[in-house]
């Protein structure tokens, strides 16, 4: 897929530990596609990361496709940053509970 230079661009990734060899790419666009995607995980509380180099190598595979083995370390890198991320949001939720 050919993108203009400084075209957004948005992959989503879905990666389920006990039911996944590795990651996957289960959207992907650009420009306004790429807006929805992350318009869509916004309001489904689902972390967006920032990362315009990553995306840019994530870019050529296709929908369904697993991650390379040479991508696991940074998008593991990734993972654990949502992962971290989830649970502070946890952890703030319980402190508001009382």
């Amino acid at each position: 897929m050919k993108q203009k230079a400084g075209k957004k661009k948005a992959i989503a990734l879905s990666y389920e530990q006990e039911n996944m060899p590795a990651p996957k790419v289960i959207a992907k666009g650009f420009g306004y596609t790429a807006e929805q995607i992350v318009d869509r995980a916004e309001q489904s509380n689902v972390p967006v990361v920032e990362d315009d180099n990553l995306a840019q190598i994530l870019c050529p595979l296709e929908m369904g496709e697993f991650i390379p083995e040479v991508l696991y370390q940074p998008v593991a890198k990734i993972l654990s940053s949502v992962i971290m991320y989830k649970e502070r949001q946890a952890e703030i939720k319980k402190i508001h509970r009382f």
